[in-house]
């Protein structure tokens, strides 16, 4: 609030009495348990069914280069307001406004702590066939109104979360007119707009890598439908050496749980494994359990690094098991894949 204690305080008070009034506390728990794994799915939503078949949207397609997520939208979630208008009531698409909100904050939230920096969300609009007569439309009072209402309620209620809005595929016609769009662009969000026309390819590749990216848009991601599930947010660059299985198991652990995997051997033999967790830090340890003996603590918990290799050996005293076991309890949204390989020598 340009450093205006008062003013802020004031937003603060707002807020608060906002999200008690709207119960958006309750909607937050319940975004929490509906997307519990790390799916930011759009469809899980309250009043998704309703809401999406009208009002098509990419919520997250995965992360740009920097790892910011990326919303992709077509002009068809523009040309058919109106039938969104007629077919959903101004109550339920603002429900459904404040559990997309919500889950948005809650994502950037996770990947803001994640990756120790301020996330924010970059928008590919892809403009085609958006016309001037359809502008006109969307810049009515009643679309307005519709949309409006929500983005005046929840002003002070939620931080700035744009990055930027890069508009594709823009008529030159609408070139000048993004000031008239303040129920799609609030707030500072307007200064940050790159409006492209036909040429767009090398400044929009440039941030995202086209397999984030529908082909319509000259990615390679097949579908563009009205939102789906982004399982691994922590999509490399081109440039990056991603992992690959190179003939390792898949592993995977849902948020908030542990998941163990084991193999038997004889007294003398040499236990080797070798393991990757892909895009997210992981803790593990690793004991062995006699046959006839106590379980003993080989290695205690330990945290692996993002995409780095871990090799390790291990002689064995006496028969029995040797487990390890991955953690991922302290990750309320994001379940994390390991790679791995063990071996007997």
């Amino acid at each position: 609030k340009n450093h205006d204690v008062e003013e802020a305080a004031a937003a603060v008070r707002r807020t608060l009495e906002w999200r008690l009034a709207a119960g958006a506390d309750a909607v937050r728990e319940q975004v929490k348990r509906d997307c519990a794994g790390g799916y930011w799915d759009p469809r899980r939503l309250p009043d998704a069914g309703e809401v999406l078949r009208h009002f098509p949207e990419r919520l997250f397609s995965g992360v740009d280069k920097e790892g910011n997520p990326v919303c992709v939208a077509c002009s068809a979630f523009l040309v058919g307001v109106g039938h969104l208008m007629d077919q959903v009531t101004s109550d339920t698409f603002k429900r459904f406004r404040l559990a997309r909100a919500e889950m948005m904050s809650l994502l950037l939230e996770t990947l803001s702590a994640e990756q120790q920096r301020l996330v924010k969300i970059l928008y590919v609009w892809d403009l085609t066939d958006l016309s001037t007569e359809h502008w006109s439309k969307l810049t009515s009072k009643p679309v307005v109104e519709y949309f409006g209402s929500f983005d005046e309620e929840t002003r002070d209620c939620y931080p700035e979360t744009c990055l930027k809005v890069m508009a594709v595929n823009a008529p030159w016609s609408l070139s000048g007119v993004w000031q008239t769009a303040g129920w799609l662009l609030p707030g500072n969000t307007l200064a940050k707009v790159v409006v492209l026309g036909e040429e767009y390819q090398e400044d929009l590749h440039a941030a995202v890598d086209i397999s984030v990216l529908p082909k319509s848009l000259g990615g390679s991601e097949e579908k563009m439908g009205p939102g789906w599930a982004v399982e691994l947010l922590a999509t490399h660059s081109a440039e990056d050496e991603v992992p690959t299985r190179e003939g390792r198991e898949i592993l995977e652990i849902a948020a908030g749980s542990t998941q163990a995997v084991a193999l038997e051997s004889e007294a003398g033999a040499t236990v080797t494994w070798e393991f990757v967790s892909v895009g997210y830090s992981v803790t593990y340890t690793m004991e062995v359990i006699p046959d006839d003996g106590e379980r003993r603590l080989v290695v205690p918990a330990t945290r692996q690094s993002a995409d780095t290799v871990c090799r390790g050996q291990h002689k064995l005293e006496a028969t029995g098991a040797v487990t390890f076991q991955f953690d991922n309890t302290a990750s309320y949204w994001n379940s994390k894949i390991v790679l791995y390989k063990l071996g007997i020598c």
